[in-house]
């Protein structure tokens, strides 16, 4: 996981000031593998003095930059108070598959498979609601998918925290009550 946030703080060298922004979304950069010289001069400029808050990349469960835009017809609301960034191949970025993303995410797979590996097999702890996800992981996989559509029906985009949650409850419980049906019958659907 660090090597991965790591390496997403070469994303910091793409960095333009709100002032020099000269369309209203900057998408790609031009040299999205290397950054251009001067960029990188500025980057180590910050490493000597010691300007960490221009070295150092978001923590990487924080939405990147562009993210916070809303589109209301032909207007743009910035929502943010960093600099903009454009897209580049060192940002932490699922759509992109980054190396900075995909490194970070092998990390905390296996950091999260160690935990539970110790609390599961070593400690002997167990949890009824990961038993019944995981004895029809098949199914949940399936149907999470189905259950997610149905509920986003009844859940708006932009709806508030209080609303959300209320909706990923919904969602869990459907989908829990449907494999807790199976597993009480005692169907394992397994490949």
């Amino acid at each position: 996981m660090a090597l991965g946030w790591l390496a997403s703080c070469a994303t910091r060298m793409y960095d333009v000031p709100h002032r020099e922004v000269t369309a209203p979304s900057m998408r790609f950069s031009v040299n999205p593998v290397l950054p251009l010289n001067e960029q990188v001069q500025k980057w180590f400029d910050n490493v000597k003095e010691k300007n960490w808050s221009k070295v150092l990349a978001e923590p990487p469960l924080v939405p990147p930059p562009h993210s916070h835009e809303k589109i209301e017809g032909e207007k743009k609301l910035q929502d943010r108070s960093y600099e903009d960034r454009p897209w580049n191949y060192w940002m932490m970025s699922q759509r992109s598959g980054s190396i900075s993303y995909l490194t970070f995410g092998a990390g905390l797979s296996m950091a999260l498979y160690g935990l539970f590996f110790v609390l599961a097999d070593m400690i002997g702890l167990k949890i009824g609601i990961f038993r019944t996800l995981g004895v029809n992981a098949l199914v949940a996989y399936i149907l999470h998918d189905m259950t997610g559509d149905a509920v986003k029906r009844f859940v708006p985009e932009d709806s508030p925290p209080a609303a959300m949650w209320i909706g990923f409850a919904v969602f869990f419980f459907v989908t829990w009550l449907f494999l807790r049906s199976l597993e009480k019958q005692k169907i394992y659907i397994k490949l």
